[in-house]
């Protein structure tokens, strides 16, 4: 790798340093998500399919920022997750083909799924 590619793949790490939480019920998107935070710099914890894992999660670690599908499953939302993040003052990206909020918290933005790798970390920026 030359010197001038080494500094491309160095601004390209917008994350770095950022320690961001993914809940996705779609273990390969939640996988996608997290190759795609990881590639802009970010330290991936998750990507945790249940709202019981992540709740677990949130007991042990507050993460900076929040990648959360906002239906996991049939009957199950992250409602209660998202709650918790509000009240700790992390960002989150609610990242979702559903969206069953009457209105968002004032830390959570809404990106419809399927987004660009650019349109995700994007969203993830604004808030930074």
């Amino acid at each position: 790798m030359t010197a001038e590619q080494n500094k491309d793949q160095h601004q390209n790490k917008v994350l770095n340093g950022v320690t961001v939480l993914v809940v996705d019920d779609e273990l390969l998107i939640g996988l996608d998500t997290e190759w795609i935070l990881q590639q802009a710099g970010a330290t991936v914890f998750g990507p945790f399919t249940t709202l019981s894992s992540s709740l677990n999660a949130m007991e042990h670690e507050t993460p900076q920022f929040a990648v959360v599908d906002f239906r996991l499953g049939k009957h199950e939302t992250t409602t209660s997750l998202i709650e918790i993040l509000t009240e700790r003052g992390v960002p989150t990206i609610l990242y979702s083909g559903q969206f069953g909020l009457d209105a968002l918290p004032e830390n959570c933005r809404f990106l419809s799924k399927p987004a660009s790798e650019e349109a995700l970390i994007q969203a993830v920026q604004q808030f930074l």
